[in-house]
C-alpha cells in the first residue's frame, strides 16, 4: 500500500546516512533515555553513576558530530530547482528547520552545564528530551511518547488526590509534573517556531503565519496544557484547583487523534441541529414541569410547590435517569411520568441519530474531497515532494486515516496508469 508518509521519506533529500547508521542512532537515543530514567529513579552507586555520565558524554559528542556534519553538508545538497544551496544562507536556513532545532535542543543542555549555566539536576531531566530526536528517524515515535506522557500526567494527577499518596510521594509527583511541563513547553515552542515550515499555507509568512498559528485551536490547547504551571509561579493557586487545571491536558489528545478531530469538526458543523434538539428538550422540560406542578403541587408542595422545583423531576425523568427521590403520588401524575419518560427516550435517541448521520456524511465528503485532490495532483504531473506534502496536509485537515488515504492514492495511481496506456 502506498503511504504518503513513507513516500515522503523515500523522496526526501535529507537522506544522508544509510539505514544501518540511522538504526544505530535510534538505539543510542533509546539507551540514553533509559539511562536517564534509571539514574533519576534509582539512587545508583557512585561507580554506576559515573559510567552513565561517561556514556552520556560520549553520546553527546557523537550527536554533536552528527549535527555539525548535517549542517555543514547541507550546502552540497541541491535545492528544489536542482541548484546547490548557498554556503552561508543555505546552512542558516537549515539551522532553523524543525529537525535541526531538535538536534540542537538535545545537545545544548550538556554544553550549558559545562559552562556552569545550568544545574546538573536540570540537565539530567532534560536528557529525556532525546526522545524528540527520534522524529528524524520515525515521526510517529515522539507522538507516541507525548501521548503516553499525557496519559501518565493525568493518571498522576488523579492518584495524587489521595491524601496518603500525596503525603508519601509528593516530591516525586512535583518532579514528574515539572518534567511534563518542560517537555510540553519545549514542544509548544518548537511547533510555534517551525510552523512556517509546515505544508499548511496559512502559516507560510514568517511573522503573520506564527501569529495565526498562535491563535489556532491546537496551539491554544497546547498553551492551556502548560499555562497553569506558569501562572502558579506568580499567583498562589490552591492544589485542588491546580490539579483540576492539569486535567485540561486531555484536550491535547485531539492533536494526535484524527477521530477526535473528526468528532469535534462534526459537532461544530452540526451545532445548529444540536441546538434545535436542545431547544426541544428545554420546551418539553418546562412544559412537563408546568403540568406536574398543576397535578402534584397541592399534594407534595415540598417537591412540586413551584415550577422551578418541578424542573428537577422533569429533567431527571426526560434524561431517563429517574433517581426516584421525587415521585408523583396521584394517578394522573404517574401517567404523566410515563409519558415524560417515553418522550425522554426519544430525546436521547435524537442527538445520537443526528451525530451518526453527520459522521457518516462527513467521512463520505472527506473521501470524495481527497479523491478530487489526488486526481488534481495526478493531472498536474508526477508525485513530487511538494505534491505529497500538499496531499498529507489535506489528509490531516480532513481527518482521514493514512490507510484510507493510501488506498485512495493507490487506486488513483493505478487507474491513472491504465488511462495513460489506453486513452480511449
Amino acid at each position: 500500500m502506498l503511504s504518503n508518509l513513507v513516500l515522503k521519506n523515500l523522496n526526501s533529500s535529507d537522506e544522508q546516512f544509510p539505514k544501518i547508521v540511522d538504526a544505530s542512532f535510534v538505539i543510542l537515543i533509546l539507551l540514553n533515555v533509559f539511562a536517564a530514567v534509571l539514574d533519576a529513579v534509582y539512587l545508583l552507586p557512585a561507580k554506576e553513576h559515573d559510567w552513565i555520565v561517561l556514556f552520556n558524554n560520549v553520546s553527546v559528542l557523537i550527536i554533536t558530530a552528527e549535527y555539525i556534519y548535517r549542517t555543514w553538508s547541507v550546502a552540497n545538497r541541491p535545492d528544489k530547482d536542482g541548484k546547490r544551496m548557498h554556503p552561508v544562507w543555505g546552512r542558516l536556513r537549515y539551522m532553523i528547520t524543525s529537525l535541526a532545532l531538535i538536534d540542537l535542543v538535545v545537545i545544548l543542555p550538556f554544553y550549558l552545564e559545562f559552562a556552569s549555566l545550568l544545574e546538573s539536576e536540570h540537565v539530567q531531566l532534560l536528557r529525556l528530551l532525546w526522545f524528540f530526536k527520534l522524529t528524524r528517524y520515525n515521526p510517529k515515535i515522539p507522538n507516541i511518547f507525548l501521548i503516553a506522557l499525557i496519559y501518565l500526567s493525568i493518571f498522576a494527577t488523579v492518584i495524587e488526590t489521595i491524601d496518603w499518596v500525596h503525603d508519601s510521594y509528593g516530591e516525586w509527583f512535583d518532579l514528574f509534573e515539572n518534567g511534563c511541563v518542560a517537555v510540553f513547553t519545549i514542544e509548544y515552542f518548537l511547533r510555534f517556531i517551525t510552523c512556517v515550515k509546515r505544508p499548511d499555507k496559512r502559516f507560510k509568512h514568517p511573522f503573520y503565519g506564527r501569529i495565526k498559528y498562535f491563535f489556532s485551536p491546537l496551539a491554544i490547547v497546547d498553551l492551556i496544557a502548560i499555562l497553569p504551571f506558569y501562572i502558579g509561579m506568580f499567583y498562589n493557586i490552591e492544589l485542588p484547583m491546580a490539579q483540576m487545571l492539569r486535567l485540561l491536558r486531555t484536550a491535547k489528545l485531539t492533536r494526535y487523534s484524527s477521530s477526535m478531530k473528526m468528532l469535534l469538526t462534526v459537532l461544530w458543523q452540526e451545532l445548529r441541529t444540536f441546538g434545535a434538539a436542545l431547544v426541544i428538550l428545554i420546551v418539553l422540560a418546562v412544559f412537563s414541569a408546568g403540568v406536574i406542578y398543576l397535578v402534584e403541587g397541592e399534594h407534595q408542595p415540598e417537591a412540586f410547590g413551584s415550577i422551578p422545583d418541578a424542573l428537577y423531576w422533569s429533567i431527571i425523568t426526560l434524561t431517563t435517569i429517574g433517581y426516584g427521590d421525587v415521585t408523583p403520588i396521584t394517578a394522573l401524575g404517574k401517567f404523566l411520568t410515563v409519558c415524560t419518560g417515553i418522550a425522554g427516550v426519544g430525546m436521547v435517541a435524537l442527538p445520537a441519530g443526528i451525530l451518526a448521520a453527520a459522521i457518516s456524511d462527513y467521512i463520505r465528503r472527506s473521501r470524495e474531497e481527497y479523491e478530487s485532490k489526488v486526481e488534481k495532483v495526478l493531472r498536474e504531473g508526477k508525485l513530487s515532494e511538494d505534491a505529497i506534502d500538499e496531499l498529507e496536509t489535506t489528509r490531516e485537515n480532513l481527518g482521514l486515516k493514512q490507510d484510507d488515504a493510501g488506498r485512495i492514492l493507490d487506486l488513483a495511481v493505478h487507474t491513472g496508469r491504465a488511462m495513460q496506456s489506453c486513452p480511449h
